[in-house]
């Protein structure tokens, strides 16, 4: 039986000037200049009952099974005084949040472990000041956060599957892998209710909706396989992410689904210590489709290649270089490709490498876009950032290698 306490204090003091043209003077707001405290409280008391069964065979084998669950209530206080009285409020809750778990374990030593676990949780996400009752910087003309005195807190509940395995001997298809399943869903769930006007000038409150659910899972693996004295490496993972929630525009209501997909290939080749090329791959998409009042869908993609390799020669020199092949697309705007090629030359010297001289030249191509693109919910941000083209670089470096106070290595 435990029980755990939490305080946490935030006190802010901003003080907001506005710049008068005229006399060249700053004058005080005084409905933006506000000095807040806000305080939270979190009393959770825990009631925990486990029961572990194990199999043992000395030298051969170790099996477990962890069975396991909490009982437990959260108790949970926000309290926030501010100059202005419209925000000031002292909000108190209770809920019961309920975890259970589940773990299996397969040790068969020198051979292979399998990790086999189920979890189930439960937790409560509250409403920020600013979603409750917020200050209006009037300065962002095209997007104001207005607060909802309202606004109740979301129960979060989320099952888990998790499986591991790794392998200790070289035969096998891998030597790890590694998958996970997230299933959730929010009641009560916090999402935007926004308001354009003829402007194009958005409005936007944190409303509480009936339902939101998502589903998230990830899968790695790896494998080497080594060739006398040579190695080759492949590793790789996926990753899948799909969303359902309702969100209000211009009073209606939408349902938004949105999917992410993210996928990654790697492939090392080492000859020696003499030579090493490495490729990779890497593509990802987004996609958001909505229903109801706005009926429409956006999508993304990324696409990446990337060749690498690096060659040692005699006289402690390195030659270095990768190429990156971009392509990137989106919805209404044409589609963006680009390479990015690299290359450098190390030179090691002093007794055991310890100084390093290196030069690099970087974007030789003068490609470089630098390029931001990504969605989140039901929006795809697209832009540029400005950045250096075709630059060179030279290093020098010193590394120790002798640490302590006997010099150990």
């Amino acid at each position: 039986m435990t029980n755990t306490i939490k305080i946490k204090e935030d006190i802010t003091n901003n003080v907001i000037t506005d710049h008068n043209v005229s006399s060249g003077t700053y004058i005080i707001n005084n409905y933006l200049t506000n000095r807040s405290r806000y305080t939270t409280t979190d009393d959770v008391p825990s009631l925990s009952f486990f029961r572990i069964f194990n199999k043992n065979f000395t030298n051969r084998f170790r099996k477990s099974l962890f069975l396991g669950t909490d009982i437990q209530e959260q108790f949970y206080n926000q309290h926030n005084t501010s100059q202005h009285k419209f925000q000031n409020f002292n909000h108190c809750y209770a809920f019961f949040l309920p975890q259970a778990d589940i773990t299996y374990t397969d040790d068969q030593f020198g051979d292979h472990l399998i990790t086999l676990k189920s979890n189930y949780s439960s937790s409560i996400g509250y409403p920020t000041v600013n979603q409750i009752t917020s200050l209006i910087d009037s300065t962002n003309t095209y997007f104001q956060q207005y607060g909802n005195p309202d606004a109740r807190p979301f129960y979060k509940r989320e099952l888990s599957f998790n499986f591991s395995y790794i392998n200790f001997r070289s035969k096998g298809l891998f030597d790890s892998f590694v998958t996970y399943v997230n299933l959730g869903s929010l009641r009560n769930a916090l999402v935007d209710s926004i308001i354009y006007d003829g402007a194009g000038r958005a409005a936007n409150y944190s409303i509480n909706v009936p339902d939101a659910k998502y589903l998230k899972t990830k899968t790695e693996f790896y494998k080497a396989v080594k060739m006398n004295k040579n190695q080759l490496q492949v590793n790789g993972s996926t990753v899948f992410t799909e969303s359902v929630q309702p969100q209000y525009i211009n009073g209606l209501v939408t349902h938004v689904k949105n999917f992410y997909n993210e996928n990654v290939l790697n492939l090392l080749y080492t000859l020696g210590h003499t030579f090493a090329l490495k490729a990779s791959q890497f593509f990802s998409w987004y996609r958001s489709d909505q229903f109801g009042a706005n009926n429409a869908q956006l999508r993304n993609s990324v696409q990446r290649t990337i060749v690498s390799g690096s060659m040692n020669v005699p006289g402690q020199i390195t030659f270095s270089s990768n190429i990156t092949f971009n392509k990137i697309t989106s919805s209404y705007v044409p589609p963006s490709t680009f390479n990015i090629w690299n290359a450098s030359v190390t030179y090691r010297f002093l007794k055991g490498n310890k100084g390093e001289i290196k030069f690099s030249a970087l974007d030789l191509l003068r490609q470089n876009k630098s390029v931001i693109n990504y969605g989140a919910g039901n929006t795809l941000t697209i832009g540029n950032v400005n950045v250096l083209k075709q630059y060179y670089i030279l290093t020098l470096a010193f590394y120790p290698r002798k640490f302590g106070r006997n010099g150990n290595q």
